[in-house]
């Protein structure tokens, strides 16, 4: 059995692919777009979960087989990989619609909490100018996040299908 077949948790194998890649803790966050090394740590010693995305990106910067990552399992048939794609494209796809359901509601209340305040102001009552501004910019913010999540979904999809992959637009 190789070392690489050793190694039985989804932990372990983070840890083991990032320093047989030469990478510390510091310079795998940077790559892989997280606050602080800390993050990489509580994966490494499965105090914490990767999400989907992070998954995905930590394939791609250790060039790691994403079945072996998930399961620990070679892929004997040169084949497995693909169905590793495809279950984490169903996980990615249920992720997505799931927080992107939360975007919404959350629009919904800025939105409607933004409207109250303007209609105040047209009737020239007191509203503080501050919480519009922060109200404006929030509604930025979850726009923001819901074009990286349709991103992510359209690159999970291009990574399953190729360059003819659909692209999935989502209103917000």
């Amino acid at each position: 059995m190789s070392e690489i077949q050793k190694i039985s948790t989804f932990s372990e194998r983070l840890r083991f692919l990032r320093e047989k890649r030469g990478f510390s803790r510091e310079d795998l966050a940077k790559k892989l777009g997280l606050s602080s090394s800390s993050q990489i740590s509580r994966y490494e010693t499965g105090v914490g979960l990767p999400s989907i995305a992070i998954i995905q990106k930590y394939t791609e910067v250790l060039q790691a087989n994403l079945h072996w990552l998930l399961t620990g399992n070679p892929s004997p048939d040169g084949e497995s990989w693909k169905q590793a794609y495809n279950d984490l494209a169903g996980i990615t796809w249920s992720y997505i619609h799931r927080e992107n359901m939360k975007l919404q509601q959350e629009k919904s209340l800025r939105l409607m909490e933004y409207n109250d305040l303007k209609l105040k102001e047209s009737n020239g009552e007191p509203v503080p100018a501050e919480r519009l501004a922060w109200l404006e910019e929030e509604m930025v913010r979850l726009k923001i996040r819901f074009t990286e999540n349709e991103e992510i979904s359209h690159q999970i999809l291009k990574r399953l299908y190729g360059n003819g992959a659909p692209r999935v637009k989502c209103e917000f």
